[in-house]
C-alpha cells in the first residue's frame, strides 16, 4: 500500500492516497543484488528480437539465443565475444517497445560469469540522434564497483534513471527503446553467458495525487513471515517521469519499519512514482504487502 501525507505552506491542510504494492519480482537476479519494485510495475523477459550481441570485427548483429551465429562467440546465450576475439565497439543491446527502467540478468554461474582485467566498457542509450552515456543508478551485476564499467559479473539488476530524451531506434531491423553495453578498452578474460534477461517498465507505477516535495519517507513490511534479517533491503524511490529520485535507502535488518528524512524530491501531480528495489534478503525473507508512505511539502 502507498500512503501520501501532504501538509500546506500554512501546515493546515492534509490528504493522503493508498495502493497496494509488492518489493518482489520474479527474475530480478540473485536475492542479494535484485531489483524488486513497488507499485504495478511490469517485469517482462526480453524476447530473442529484443536482446542482440554486435561483432565490431565484421559490423553484425544476432540474437542473443544465436549469438554463436557470430565470428568469436563460442556459445549461444552468450552476451560477449571470447576473450581472444573481443575487440573495442563490441556490445550488447537491451530493448523494449516502450521505455523502461531496470534490466535484470540472471543465470550467471561461476563458469559463465565475466571476468575483467580492468574497466572494460559503459552503459549507453539512444538520444535521438547518437549514443550517449547512460546514467546508472546502481549495477549489481558489477561487483568491482557497482558502476557497470566490469558488468555481468554475478546475477543482478542494473537501474538507471530514464533519461527525457531516450528515443526509438532500429537496431538489426527492431525498432525499440535501446540500452547497450558496448566494448571500450580490451579487458575482458572470460566471457558472461546468462539464462534468461529481462526488464522492469514503469508504465502502471502508482501516479502521484499532488504536487510539491517529497521530504520522508516510512516503509512497513505487512508480511506474516520473518522480518529480513540476513541483509538490509536497500531501495530508491524514483520518479519516472522526470527521472530524478531519492538516493539508495537501507532499510536495516531485523525492522518491520523504519524512516527516512531529509529528502528532496520534487514531484508534480500526476508524476509516475515506483521504488527500485537494489538489494534484497539473502535468505528470501523479503518485504510483503508494503506499505511505503511519502510525506510531500509545498
Amino acid at each position: 500500500m502507498t500512503r501520501f501525507t501532504h501538509e500546506d505552506a500554512n501546515k493546515r491542510k492534509k490528504w493522503s492516497m493508498a495502493a497496494y504494492g509488492s518489493w518482489q519480482l520474479a527474475n530480478d537476479g540473485a536475492a542479494t543484488n535484485g531489483g524488486g519494485i513497488v507499485g504495478d510495475v511490469i517485469a517482462t523477459a526480453v524476447g530473442a528480437t529484443f536482446a542482440k550481441v554486435y561483432d565490431e570485427g565484421t559490423t553484425t548483429f544476432a540474437n542473443l539465443e544465436d549469438s554463436d551465429d557470430l565470428t568469436g562467440w563460442a556459445a549461444a546465450d552468450q552476451l560477449l565475444s571470447d576473450a581472444d576475439a573481443e575487440q573495442v565497439n563490441d556490445a550488447f543491446y537491451i530493448g523494449q517497445a516502450v521505455p523502461f527502467c531496470e534490466c535484470a540478468i540472471s543465470g550467471i554461474t561461476a563458469g559463465t560469469a565475466a571476468t575483467w582485467g580492468g574497466d572494460g566498457g559503459l552503459w549507453e542509450f539512444w538520444n535521438g540522434s547518437a549514443w550517449d552515456t547512460l546514467p546508472i543508478i546502481l549495477d549489481n551485476t558489477d561487483t568491482t564497483a557497482q558502476d557497470g564499467a566490469r558488468t555481468a559479473q554475478q546475477d543482478g539488476a542494473i537501474s538507471f534513471v530514464p533519461e527525457a530524451t531516450w528515443a526509438t531506434v532500429a537496431v538489426d531491423s527492431q525498432t525499440a527503446y535501446w540500452i547497450r553495453w558496448r566494448v571500450t578498452a580490451l579487458q575482458l578474460t572470460a566471457s558472461p553467458t546468462p539464462a534468461a534477461v529481462s526488464i522492469v517498465t514503469p508504465l502502471d507505477g502508482f501516479s502521484c495525487p499532488h504536487g510539491g516535495t517529497i521530504t520522508g519517507i516510512r516503509v512497513i513490511d505487512g508480511t506474516t513471515g520473518t522480518v529480513h534479517s540476513n541483509d538490509g533491503i536497500e531501495f530508491i524511490v524514483m520518479n519516472f517521469t522526470t527521472g530524478d529520485h531519492s538516493g539508495n535507502k537501507t532499510w536495516p535488518i531485523n525492522q518491520r519499519q523504519d524512516s527516512f528524512t531529509g529528502l528532496t524530491l520534487a514531484v508534480n501531480q500526476g508524476d509516475e512514482l515506483g521504488v527500485l528495489c537494489t538489494q534484497e534478503d539473502s535468505g528470501d525473507e523479503d518485504p510483503a504487502n508494503v506499505v511505503l508512505e511519502l510525506q510531500v511539502s509545498g
